[in-house]
């Protein structure tokens, strides 16, 4: 019996203008559904979009998979099902999965012809189940199938990460080159967290998981990162920083491990400016790079979008990163809102506090999110690949798109000239 899967990540739309353009990273959901499959017997490889030099078609003659599961964001969904229907031409008795974040929020926009099943939620036994496997008392969980020809869905259930086996880096450590961030090379992706506690409205991650936050224990973390061969650790969460004790709690184990590694992380400006001693403690402790989102210059638009921090947060934000010698990586979304001078004021609020790190996205309401049906007039398009933050999805209100794409283009390229004369890109 065939028990070969393979999973499948389309590669990742790269802005040409983007601090993050160069940035290669692993797709840990993959590789830690990856390592369950293998714990329950399966025969399973790994294509990688973002760098293999084969085409889908060509992976699935050479592997001759029973199963294929795709991973993929909202930008990668087109993709997503393009993979399923190549697959399904390949062999039609080939099994088709698709999971991954974009699959918990938006499954039923992947109810298409070439997709058998689609994971809503974060349990990776799912997969085993709809493989045909045994799970033992296990109950379904999460899991969007046809029945008589329609679509029927089996609700997901908040997950708890702490059940989850450390991610299989067999991909990883054969491709150790190909995988950095920021200029660090050899970088290793690693979560330490599903969801995240703040609603704002722009975001899709606090929909993850049924909206709620799970943690992995400390001490599995620092054994994951112990084991991993690189110097140079890129942790996903998208905010590592939620809460004081737990950020310690890590301190005091990598001291304990002796560990000597850096460390990028995520994090928000109201909790990077008030808490500057533990700042400087990442610091030292090997944390080169702070992501935060700031996002708006104004008081008025982080309100708008539930930020809940002033204009007043950012810069102190921004100072406190500078007096404990951490880089920080800023990001700011521009938005359909935006006037002519909206683009210029912000093009100076990066220069005046000499922002290296800067990098802009556009605002893109996701389905799953409140902003998805508040622009659902304005909304230009429903391409999936145009979702990527990097194109304008929603009409702009004060001016015709091509003039306020005109405006982003500009002012995007400025920001990758400031990040290439900083050396940050080449």
């Amino acid at each position: 019996m065939n028990q070969k899967v393979l999973l499948i990540t389309p590669a990742m739309p790269q802005s040409k203008y983007s601090i993050f353009r160069q940035s290669e990273t692993e797709c840990t959901d993959a590789e830690v559904w990856m390592a369950v499959l293998k714990q329950y017997g399966y025969s399973v490889s790994y294509y990688d979009g973002q760098f293999s030099t084969e085409t889908i078609e060509e992976e699935l003659q050479q592997k001759d998979p029973a199963f294929v599961v795709v991973f993929g964001k909202l930008c990668q969904e087109t993709a997503m099902l393009e993979c399923c229907v190549k697959a399904k031409k390949q062999d039609p008795s080939i099994v088709t999965v698709i999971a991954g974040e974009h699959a918990q929020l938006a499954y039923r926009r992947m109810y298409q012809d070439g997709v058998d099943y689609i994971l809503n939620g974060y349990d990776p036994v799912s997969l085993i189940y709809v493989l045909g496997g045994s799970t033992g008392r296990w109950q379904p969980n999460g899991i969007c199938h046809k029945v008589d020809g329609v679509w029927q869905q089996i609700p997901a259930k908040p997950y708890d990460i702490r059940k989850l086996p450390h991610a299989d880096r067999t991909v990883f450590d054969a491709n150790r080159d190909r995988y950095r961030f920021l200029g660090l090379a050899h970088t290793a992706s690693v979560r330490t967290a599903f969801g995240c506690p703040h609603r704002c409205t722009f975001c899709s991650v606090p929909y993850l998981n049924k909206g709620i936050v799970s943690r992995r224990d400390i001490v599995d973390i620092v054994q994951e990162i112990v084991s991993l061969q690189t110097d140079n650790i890129y942790i996903t969460d998208d905010d590592f920083m939620t809460d004081e004790e737990r950020v310690r709690e890590f301190l005091a184990a990598v001291k304990e491990a002796g560990l000597h590694k850096q460390y990028i992380c995520h994090g928000r400006p109201d909790f990077i400016a008030s808490h500057a001693e533990l700042i400087r403690e990442m610091k030292e402790a090997g944390f080169a790079y702070i992501l935060s989102g700031l996002e708006y210059i104004s008081d008025s638009m982080l309100a708008a979008y539930g930020k809940g921090f002033t204009a007043g947060v950012n810069e102190e934000c921004i100072r406190v990163c500078k007096d404990a010698g951490i880089r920080l990586a800023a990001s700011f979304i521009v938005g359909p809102d935006y006037r002519a001078m909206d683009f210029r004021d912000l093009l100076r609020y990066i220069t005046d506090h000499d922002l290296k790190y800067a990098d802009i996205s556009i605002l893109t309401p996701e389905p799953g999110t409140p902003l998805y049906e508040q622009y659902k007039e304005r909304r230009m398009t429903e391409d999936a690949s145009q979702y990527d933050r990097c194109h304008l999805t929603v009409r702009p209100m004060h001016m015709p798109a091509p003039v306020w794409e005109m405006l982003y283009s500009m002012l995007s390229r400025r920001l990758a000239q400031r990040a290439k004369k900083s050396g940050i890109i080449v």
